[in-house]
C-alpha cells in the first residue's frame, strides 16, 4: 500500500516565502496598557489557525513551569513538521508568564498569602498559551514577529523574485 503525503506548499522556498509574509492587518489587535499606551498583538487563536496551515504536526513536547513570587513562568518546546515535501521535524521554543491572582490588597512580597484558591487552574494554562504564542511569533513573521517593532509588520531581507 502506497501512502501519499499531502502538503500545502510545493517547496521549502514557497513555505519560507509565506512565513516571511506580513500578517494580515485584520489579524492584528490592540490592547490598552494604561497611561495612554497601547500594544499590538496577534491573538493565539489566529496564530494556531495559521500553524494548522504551515505545519502538518504541531505538538508541545516539553513544558516547564515555575512560580516566581506571584507569577508563573512557562517555557515550552514545540515539535513542528513543516507542510512541504520531504520536510523534517523541527523544534521551536517560547516563554510566557502570567500573574497568579491574589485577593484585593494582597502584596506580592507576602505571596502565597491572599492567593485566590484555584487561581492556577486558569493562570497556568494562560501562561502556557502565552509561551506557545511567543514560540510561534519568534519563529516567523506571519505569526506576528514584527508587530510592535519599529519596522513594518512585513519586514524581511529576502529579495522578491522578478
Amino acid at each position: 500500500m502506497e501512502s501519499k503525503e499531502i502538503v500545502r506548499f510545493k517547496t521549502r522556498e514557497d513555505w519560507q516565502d509565506a512565513l516571511n509574509a506580513a500578517p494580515s492587518k485584520k489579524w492584528i489587535k490592540s490592547r490598552d496598557l494604561g497611561g495612554g499606551r497601547k500594544a499590538k498583538y496577534m491573538p493565539i487563536t489566529v496564530q494556531q489557525a495559521l500553524a494548522d496551515i504551515f505545519f502538518l504536526e504541531v505538538d508541545v513536547i516539553d513544558i516547564q513551569q515555575k512560580v516566581i513570587v506571584n507569577e508563573i513562568i512557562t517555557v515550552v518546546k514545540i515539535s513542528i513538521l513543516p507542510s512541504y515535501p520531504n520536510s523534517d521535524h523541527r523544534i521551536i521554543s517560547g516563554v510566557g508568564s502570567k500573574p497568579i491572582q491574589m485577593k484585593s490588597g494582597g502584596l506580592a512580597s507576602k505571596f502565597p498569602a491572599n492567593k485566590i484558591t484555584n487561581s492556577l487552574e486558569y493562570c497556568s494554562p494562560a501562561s502556557k498559551s502565552a509561551a506557545v504564542s511567543n514560540a510561534l511569533a519568534s519563529f516567523a513573521n506571519v505569526f506576528g514577529r514584527n508587530i510592535g517593532r519599529k519596522v513594518s509588520d512585513g519586514y524581511n531581507l529576502k529579495k522578491k523574485k522578478k
